[in-house]
């Protein structure tokens, strides 16, 4: 499948965005899954970008490319989203039901950048399913991307959500993965590697790395319609972000931005900050970062690991927003 990013063709990506978002949104029990297709469901697509798509990912963030060339900002977040949608579909899973829980990103050659005019192999496979509590289940999806004349793989992805299971509108999926682990011998070790702990209570945890515990703090602020100049770049149009009143709609008092949309802003501040590339980066979302705030983000090097950080997003009443942990690679950066 060829993907077409937003900073490319913008009116064309919007009809391949649309296109699924609403057939999910009113359709959800309208599977597309093909009798010859394996299970759990994979999708493959091309991508490629001009340098038009790394100066727009700039701007956003207002940053000046001459000056901090190096930063690996994800270009291949709208062709992620495309073809999530597809997994959805196949899965019967309801996009309105979901929450990002977790994101995790491995850079396998950290020192080589996301290059404009070349294409990129981007796979996602819905890998793993299993219940949290009575009402909510654990979704796991793991991407890769690669280059498709070299077969190198250049980073990895998983992202956990979690999603709504009212009345155990689930239930059917939930055993089919049951069924397709036993048959494999398998106990979803994408999982099972993580305790249930670590996705319950998450909005009521509380932030631990205070101002004298931080080797390195900054502050930032999350616009008001940042959601919606996000969703231009990077694809992500979920109406929960782009305006107040459809965020309303599913029950927020006002639009946030979540996944990749912080992860970006994770990846220009640490950088930034430590003049280093990430190699690795971990992130919980613990509670809603709302737009037209000023957040506050602090992190700390790990005694016992070169190289690692724990961080912490936090709002102006020290609310947890964010946590996770990210590995850096001394390199020389040069623009």
């Amino acid at each position: 499948m060829k993907i077409v990013l937003p900073t490319e063709n913008y009116l064309y990506y919007l009809f391949q965005y649309y296109s699924r978002f609403f057939r999910n949104l009113l359709f959800p029990k309208f599977s597309r899954t093909r009798a010859h297709q394996s299970f759990p469901p994979s999708y493959t697509g091309i991508y490629s970008f001009t340098d038009k798509t790394i100066n727009r990912w700039y701007r956003l963030f207002e940053l000046d490319r001459k000056h901090a060339p190096w930063i690996n900002f994800p270009y291949f977040c709208p062709a992620t989203i495309i073809l999530f949608f597809e997994l959805l579909s196949d899965l019967n899973i309801r996009f309105k039901d979901m929450l990002f829980a977790r994101w995790n990103i491995h850079r396998v050659s950290p020192g080589v950048r996301f290059l404009a005019h070349k294409q990129y192999q981007i796979s996602i496979t819905a890998s793993a399913l299993k219940a949290l509590t009575k009402t909510s289940i654990i979704l796991c999806c793991t991407t890769e991307i690669k280059d498709p004349h070299s077969n190198e793989s250049i980073a990895h992805a998983t992202s956990f959500f979690k999603i709504k299971n009212r009345h155990n509108f689930y239930k059917d999926l939930l055993k089919r993965y049951q069924n397709q682990n036993q048959n494999q011998n398998l106990n979803s070790p994408l999982l099972s590697s993580y305790s249930d702990h670590l996705f319950l209570g998450l909005s009521q945890q509380k932030a631990t790395i205070t101002p004298t515990l931080a080797t390195h703090s900054c502050d930032f602020f999350i616009p008001e319609n940042m959601g919606l100049k996000f969703g231009r770049v990077s694809g992500d149009f979920s109406i929960t972000h782009t305006t107040h009143f459809t965020a309303r709609l599913f029950g927020f008092p006002k639009a946030f931005i979540q996944g990749l949309c912080i992860g970006s802003y994770l990846i220009k501040h640490i950088t930034l900050k430590l003049q280093q590339p990430i190699t690795s980066l971990e992130v919980y979302y613990c509670n809603q970062v709302y737009v037209n705030q000023c957040v506050r983000l602090n992190f700390k090097r790990s005694s016992t690991q070169e190289n690692f950080y724990y961080f912490e997003i936090v709002d102006e009443l020290k609310r947890l927003l964010v946590k996770g942990s990210f590995s850096t690679e001394h390199l020389q950066m040069t623009a």
